[in-house]
């Protein structure tokens, strides 16, 4: 009895791997890469837009990374300086106590005595916060916003937008309206 059970399992073992039927393919549940953590001396991050060119600039003189898949870093900054770019090229630049920067996001909030002087316009732009919109190609000013130039001097405002040149300067609904037009 044994000899003939063998026979039938090793009959329905060969016929099994010569179906045709397709076989279930077994998913793997893929966890995303955890960030590791470190905390850093002197850094410089850059930001680039979708063709590659420069968004910004932020170097600090220490700050706590997460790296990320791919060589992308985020994390928190302090004592920053850098620059914005519109067109790839430097338009202004910024000082500010600390900050939060996102690499893969191209993310940027600085925090703390934030100038921000355009090279241009020789204007200089201080808040108690600014964030880049990648979005709208803007900067975002917040607490006590001053606006300085050769021309006049406003403020201070709750929040205000601005180009990265500083040659233009208003309201989020005065941005917003522009882009409707």
């Amino acid at each position: 009895m044994r000899s003939s059970l063998a026979g039938v399992v090793a009959i329905v073992v060969v016929v099994g791997c010569g179906s045709k039927q397709p076989v279930e393919k077994q998913v793997v549940d893929e966890k995303p890469i955890e960030p590791r953590f470190a905390a850093s001396g002197p850094l410089e991050l850059t930001a680039r837009g979708e063709k590659q060119e420069r968004l910004w600039t932020v170097r600090a003189k220490s700050s706590t990374m997460a790296f990320h898949g791919e060589g992308a870093l985020s994390g928190t900054l302090d004592d920053v300086e850098g620059e914005l770019f519109d067109a790839d090229k430097a338009v202004s630049r910024f000082k500010a106590l600390g900050g939060e920067a996102d690499q893969a996001k191209r993310e940027l909030e600085l925090k703390g005595e934030v100038t921000l002087t355009a090279d241009e316009e020789q204007a200089k732009l201080t808040a108690n916060e600014v964030r880049w919109i990648e979005a709208e190609g803007l900067i975002e000013a917040t607490g006590a916003v001053r606006v300085k130039s050769p021309d006049y001097e406003a403020g201070p405002f709750a929040k205000l937008w601005a180009t990265p040149d500083l040659k233009d300067v208003g309201t989020p609904d005065m941005f917003k309206a522009r882009k409707r037009k």
